[in-house]
């Protein structure tokens, strides 16, 4: 199996038009700043996130006017998320910041929340009760 490194280098060679020596012997699996990756022919242009989103519509044949929806992986936790598992780790939950009989209920009550997906517009019903 490959490693990150590797596919990287592959693809920016690929991307070159050199070799994956060439490539590997100016890379040193350092991290550049763009400065230097653009002096090494690492990268063709120093931009931030807007210039290369410009970009790549333009290789994508896409209308540059046109704005683009961006999703970012991974996402965020949800609210629900973080206190389902306040400390990231398995086996913690609400009930570490919370009494038992409380966290159930909160649990009980946003469980129906994994049902939606993000971006979902997300109604309740009125008068729904959680013992």
């Amino acid at each position: 199996m490959r490693s990150t490194y590797d596919l990287f280098v592959s693809r920016v060679a690929e991307g070159r038009k050199s070799t994956r020596e060439k490539i590997d012997a100016v890379a040193q699996g350092r991290v550049w700043t763009g400065r230097q990756a653009r002096e090494r022919g690492l990268v063709d242009e120093l931009g931030g996130l807007d210039r290369a989103i410009q970009l790549a519509k333009e290789h994508a044949k896409l209308d540059v006017k046109k704005d683009v929806s961006l999703l970012v992986y991974p996402q965020p936790p949800s609210l629900f998320d973080l206190l389902a598992n306040p400390l990231g780790a398995p086996g913690t939950g609400l009930e570490l910041i919370l009494s038992r009989p409380n966290a159930r209920a909160i649990e009980a009550t946003a469980s129906v929340l994994h049902r939606f997906r993000r971006g979902e517009a997300l109604m309740l019903m009125p008068n729904v009760f959680v013992r």
